[in-house]
């Protein structure tokens, strides 16, 4: 019943009955899921694969070693958590590993990144959005925020070092990718100081970001 209640928070492209029906049978068939393990742990001694993808699939093994490991006793959920914990991240973390585990084993769909990639952003990582996050909400505190800034805070010595941590080399964005971040971090524009809304295409330098 526990494992039932788990598998309905899970997200695949199926339909929900379906898709708690298929969790159900693969997680009951300890050597399917023993045979996954085995496959991504030689994944994760490619020399060739990056730092971010072989902490993904670290992830995915760490998890399935606790779920299968009788003495411990974890639960689906359980053992994801632990095993994001474990690299430093909370449940949603959690969650998007058991959703790569479930993928790989039904669709052979690896957790690949999009590094480097027009459309790669770094709120996909959780220590990047949290720290830029952060350097936002303070370059914003008393001020109006704007675009500039979030490439600025990208630029920084600081962030750059989280980015290059990761694997990442990205020096610098653009404006129209730092606005999709704002977007997707929550901040909305606001009225300017004359009572306006601005289009932030047209006039970067006076529109104000709320949150």
């Amino acid at each position: 019943m526990a494992l039932l209640e788990e598998l309905q928070h899970e997200v695949l492209p199926e339909a929900p009955h379906a898709a708690v029906d298929n969790i159900l049978d693969i997680l009951g068939d300890h050597p399917r899921l023993c045979i996954a393990r085995d496959q991504l742990v030689l994944i994760g001694k490619d020399k060739k694969i990056d730092v971010l993808f072989q902490a993904h699939i670290v992830s995915m093994v760490g998890t399935l070693n606790l779920f299968l490991d009788p003495e411990l006793t974890l639960t689906w959920r359980q053992a994801s958590l632990v095993s994001s914990k474990a690299q430093g991240h909370g449940m949603n973390h959690a969650q998007r590993i058991r959703e790569w585990i479930l993928k790989y084993i039904l669709h052979n769909e690896l957790p690949l990144h999009r590094l480097g990639q027009s459309r790669w952003t770094a709120l996909e990582d959780e220590d990047l959005a949290q720290e830029i996050t952060l350097r936002i909400t303070e370059k914003a505190r008393g001020r109006h925020l704007k675009v500039s800034d979030v490439v600025d805070i990208v630029e920084s010595p600081e962030v750059q070092v989280i980015l290059r941590q990761k694997g990442v080399d990205k020096p610098s964005i653009s404006e129209r990718t730092a606005r999709r971040w704002l977007a997707g971090l929550g901040w909305q524009y606001g009225k300017t100081k004359n009572g306006m809304y601005v289009d932030g295409h047209e006039r970067d330098d006076v529109v104000e970001y709320r949150h």
